[in-house]
């Protein structure tokens, strides 16, 4: 046998050895079946199924992935039980046998109980780790190119029953979002970039409170969660490398689960987070629970009664520039006895990346002690110019100056487009935080304060009412049969703001106003108004004209006629978070469905 010939032996043996190699490297990715088929995988992305099991059901997983090195898998899936987020099954370096480069394959048989599972398979790889064995580009140019790059779209990962008859036994379903515990203070889970969330709520007596918190660690947390203090701004837990462990997946995952301590107080719980590494954009492999990625805090049992959320708008006010007008240059003088915790709020028109109507806080001598930033404003309803800041902050005792400048339009109850939702709040305000806390304010001075606004606001009126009669009278909450209903705003529940147009023709109109809501020393917390085309209020629930509703001595009736002219109006019901429809938290009225306003055409 001649050179030649031997040498196209050789090349035809290494030609079908090279066949035999790609074959052996396809085995498994186009010839799977079963209820999840996932081959062809693509580098850098993270596959997932929720499976519904109704009966207990043998499966058997056959799934392909690569080694970074040994004893560490870079690519790989597992399955977690929806309801107790356990790992059920997941590929690991000891159930997977290397076969060529550095893939790796894993078979396993096993039993999945009833219940709702997640199934996952993840691509990303984990840069945290220090890199194995790297292409040859990588070792000439110092590159992070891993070996296993080149392995990509030859990993797969395919579950079946290993009983045919079985198969009906599983479903394929839709990612089921966990519904609210009920002991849950804040849930804040799957979380995405750039975050600043807070949440704010008082604990009344000493309480126990569960914490589940992920976030992401490279050097220092840039995702975390923590738990301030809002009267003196002390951190009272934190996430910190310590006092968290690894939750799978990349090292950069880390996760506390516990319990902590709070004394009585005002707190803030907070998640933040940057652009890199959350829910919706993994940068490395995630933890083997993604959903739980940000933080949930739930009250442990027999601690419910001592804690939630806070309202401090329901706190002492120590000072407020509310409803002021166009052109506004206000400021209230008001005076601590005592080192105090306070919220501050603002609201105003904020357009283009000015703020037009500004609220800040000076001391004594003018030097600004607080003022918004355009940054951290958000929307306050209505149109979006309509914006809103707040802030927890603590004040020493002093003397200290609330200031509120405006603009020339745009202004309480001269709105020139939309208002914003909780409009009363239009302008400054602190409240203390200590239902303890010893102040004295003097009235606000100025140009275009609320004796201005009142005044257009009665104009208003004069426009559009010709007359306020009938006696105020106990009403099994009723019309009769002259009366046609027009507006029906009732079962009003907690923190709603509602509202029906009310179109009257006619020069005169007798309408019949029934009208339930809550009053506490003076202030509504749940009324209801009408107003004009023109923004203004034309009627509104009063103290003096209203009688006892029944119940606890808050709820209020109003139950009248008003004459108004022809025009176009809006009628307006608001609710507070407190003692409402569906959850009175005192004693409720006698009528408690007709919670809200009721207005009929009567015939006369």
């Amino acid at each position: 046998m001649n050179r030649n010939r031997i040498n196209r032996i050789l090349l035809v043996v290494l030609a079908l050895l090279g066949v035999g190699v790609v074959i052996r490297s396809l085995v498994g990715t186009s010839d799977k079946e079963g209820f999840i088929v996932w081959t062809n995988i693509p580098k850098g992305q993270l596959y997932h199924q929720t499976i519904e099991v109704a009966r207990p059901v043998e499966v058997q997983i056959d799934a392909r992935g690569s080694f970074e090195k040994p004893g560490v898998l870079a690519t790989y899936g597992w399955i977690i039980n929806q309801l107790d987020h356990s790992v059920v099954w997941q590929m690991t370096p000891q159930n997977t046998k290397l076969e060529q480069g550095q893939l790796g394959r894993t078979v396993s048989t096993f039993t999945l109980p009833k219940g709702v599972y997640s199934v996952y398979y993840s691509s990303y790889g984990d840069r945290q780790v220090p890199a194995g064995e790297r292409t040859l580009w990588a070792k000439l140019t110092g590159d992070d190119d891993r070996a296993w790059f080149s392995e990509a779209e030859r990993w797969y990962m395919a579950l079946k029953t290993t009983r045919k008859e079985q198969a009906v036994d599983v479903r394929l379903i839709e990612y089921r979002e966990e519904t609210p515990h009920r002991s849950d203070i804040w849930n804040l889970q799957r979380q995405t970039g750039f975050k600043n969330e807070r949440f704010n709520f008082e604990v009344k007596a000493p309480s126990r409170v569960h914490l589940l918190a992920m976030g992401d660690y490279v050097g220092q947390f840039t995702d975390f969660a923590k738990i301030a203090k809002l009267e003196n701004g002390d951190v009272v837990w934190k996430m910190t490398y310590d006092n968290t462990k690894h939750a799978g997946g990349s090292l950069r995952n880390r996760v506390f689960e516990g319990e902590i301590w709070l004394q009585p107080g005002i707190y803030q719980v907070l998640f933040e987070s940057d652009m890199t590494h959350h829910y919706t954009g993994w940068e490395d492999n995630p933890p083997l629970n993604p959903t739980a990625w940000g933080v949930c805090m739930r009250v442990v049992s027999g601690y419910e009664a001592n804690i939630g959320e806070l309202r401090p708008f329901d706190h002492p006010m120590i000072a407020g520039i509310l409803r002021p007008g166009d052109d506004a240059d206000l400021v209230q003088r008001f005076t601590l006895q005592q080192k105090t915790g306070v919220y501050i709020h603002t609201m105003g028109e904020y357009t283009d990346g000015e703020v037009f109507d500004k609220g800040w806080l000076e001391n004594e001598a003018g030097a600004i002690v607080w003022e918004p930033k355009i940054s951290e404003a958000r929307e306050a309803g209505g149109n979006p110019k309509n914006r809103q800041e707040d802030d927890f902050i603590t004040l020493d005792a002093g003397v200290y100056q609330l200031r509120f400048k405006s603009d020339g339009s745009h202004s309480y109850n001269k709105w020139n487009v939309n208002p914003p939702e909780n409009k009363e709040r239009w302008g400054v305000s602190i409240y203390a935080l200590a239902s303890d806390a010893v102040f004295s304010a003097e009235e606000p001075v100025g140009r275009g304060g609320l004796d201005e606004v009142i005044k257009d606001v009665l104009d208003g009126a004069r426009d559009a009412i010709e007359d306020v009669r009938g006696s105020l009278r106990p009403t099994n909450g009723a019309f009769g049969e002259n009366e046609r209903v027009l507006v029906n705003l009732i079962r009003i529940g907690n923190q709603e703001a509602v509202s029906e147009p009310l179109e009257l023709v006619e020069s005169r109109n007798v309408l019949r106003i029934i009208a339930l809501g809550e009053n506490e020393a003076g202030r509504w917390r749940d009324y209801g108004w009408i107003e004009d085309a023109k923004g203004r209020k034309v009627w509104e629930m009063r103290m003096n004209e209203t009688i006892p509703a029944g119940g606890d001595n808050r709820n209020r009736l109003f139950d009248g006629q008003v004459i108004l002219k022809a025009g176009t109006y809006r009628v307006h019901y608001q609710s507070n978070g407190t003692h409402a429809f569906g959850d009175f938290s005192f004693g409720p009225p006698d009528s408690p469905a007709g919670w809200g306003i009721r207005i009929a055409e009567v015939q006369e």
